[in-house]
């Protein structure tokens, strides 16, 4: 994965709610689990471009065919199964993100 995190919107009854993730295929999963079935969520990389989203817990689009297939579904679908328990997910304090956006986004060749 090319970014240290990447930001998680869920949209529910309640309106949205925005969060910042450690970009791990194991914490992508918990976050998609943990988050209700019936919500809709967008995760989307720093600068805002679309990576991941769901419906009704179900990926209807990924940005990256070959991670989600060979990273993300590995540990999404036990979890989904109930056969893995989802950890907790790694939330990125905002004070750490500034740092993380120096040290990840300089590296990214454009």
């Amino acid at each position: 994965m090319d970014y240290p995190y990447l930001i998680g919107y869920v949209y529910s009854e309640e309106g949205r709610s925005e969060h910042f993730l450690k970009a791990t295929p194991t914490n992508i999963a918990s976050f998609i689990v943990k988050n209700s079935p019936l919500d809709v969520i967008q995760i989307t990389t720093p600068l805002d471009t679309a990576f991941i989203s769901t419906r009704a817990g179900f990926i209807d689009y990924c940005a990256d065919q070959e991670f989600l297939r060979n990273e993300l579904l590995p540990v999404l679908i036990p979890m989904q199964m109930g056969d893995t328990e989802p950890p907790e997910v790694e939330l990125v304090p905002e004070n750490e993100m500034n740092s993380m956006d120096e040290e990840g986004l300089d590296s990214l060749e454009f």
